[in-house]
């Protein structure tokens, strides 16, 4: 790796770390704000393609991305001393660009699934009465304490990488399906506590596209 390699990738680690710090107090004032506001005062949430695709998971993607587009680039300039066969050195670092570039896709393609159904999506809370209004692209409903019937829960459980959906029955036959990538869902979990739910462990809770 040349000098101007290393620089390059101490630049690119120190502008990640610096920003992701950032980001993420940003991100926890933003979730709480998200989550309790809605408690005590008519609130509306709904995201945009710039903010959904530059949450956490999807900079981590990028960022892992990154990674492996600079593991192959190093795979094919790499230089090496005469006790160290070349192509040890370009398997090692081949093998690394595909992991990296596996798990960014990994997380990408959950987003992009995510995406179709989070997208057009509001919630707008109204704490007196307590009623929630759920604006999706299919229709509108308006869902007060007592209309919900049962909620299916799939998630994957994972304490880093959590991706969840969200299947609501309401009384009159209705169903809608939310994202926990969805503003507001925290809030909309705090509105109706007591709703009998079902959980089901899926390693890869992707939405059917029939769904």
């Amino acid at each position: 790796m040349t000098g101007f390699e290393k620089f390059i990738l101490v630049l690119f680690y120190l502008s990640f770390f610096v920003g992701l710090f950032g980001l993420m107090i940003y991100w926890l004032i933003r979730d709480s704000n998200e989550t309790y506001d809605p408690l005590y005062e008519p609130r509306s949430f709904q995201t945009t393609g710039k903010t959904y695709f530059l949450s956490g998971d999807c900079i981590m993607a990028y960022f892992l991305g990154g990674m492996a587009l600079l593991f192959i680039h190093m795979a094919i300039t790499v230089k090496v001393t005469d006790s160290t066969p070349r192509w040890q050195v370009v398997v090692a670092l081949g093998l690394l660009a595909l992991m990296m570039g596996a798990l960014a896709f990994h997380i990408l393609n959950f987003n992009i699934n995510y995406w179709k159904h989070t997208r057009g999506t509001t919630l707008s809370f109204n704490p007196n009465p307590r009623t929630v209004t759920v604006s999706t692209p299919a229709g509108q409903y308006t869902i007060r304490e007592g209309d919900i019937e049962h909620i299916e829960v799939v998630s994957n459980e994972h304490t880093k990488l959590l991706y969840s959906y969200f299947r609501i029955r309401l009384h009159n036959g209705d169903e809608l399906l939310l994202t926990d990538k969805m503003p507001g869902i925290d809030a909309f979990f705090l509105y109706f506590k007591d709703i009998p739910h079902t959980r089901y462990k899926q390693d890869f809770p992707l939405i059917p596209e029939h769904a």
